[in-house]
């Protein structure tokens, strides 16, 4: 989904949500993780009354994100739902994987191709 695709879907799920276009407010968000959350290999977000709308998918690899209402998975997309995350949402490192949030090689080289994951965020 790119951008403008996101920003169009979120004014459409809100309208079906009959929630009114005073009452949201539409903006992007990168999320990177805390130095903790990347050692980690995982991020957890608390998105209650938020929806995150991932954007750029293609740009991203070797994670996962789970969330109450949505699964992306960038190495198999045979069971990806729609990207539209709410609720607990959790990103993590694919098994064996590097993903693109690592700056990092196996072998602890530090490489240039990390990628903020994109995402359009409503909150109301």
């Amino acid at each position: 989904m790119d951008r403008y695709t996101a920003i169009e879907y979120a004014k459409q799920r809100m309208r079906e949500l009959g929630i009114d276009a005073t009452q949201y407010h539409i903006k992007p968000e990168l999320v990177i993780g805390s130095r903790a959350e990347l050692f980690d290999k995982q991020i957890t977000i608390d998105a209650t009354n938020k929806y995150y709308y991932l954007i750029h998918y293609w740009l991203y690899s070797g994670l996962e994100i789970i969330s109450d209402t949505g699964y992306f998975n960038t190495d198999d997309f045979t069971n990806n739902t729609i990207q539209e995350f709410t609720g607990i949402i959790i990103i993590k490192q694919l098994t064996g994987k590097i993903w693109s949030l690592d700056n990092t090689q196996p072998d602890g080289s530090i490489i240039t191709a990390q990628k903020p994951i994109n995402f359009i965020t409503v909150t109301y």
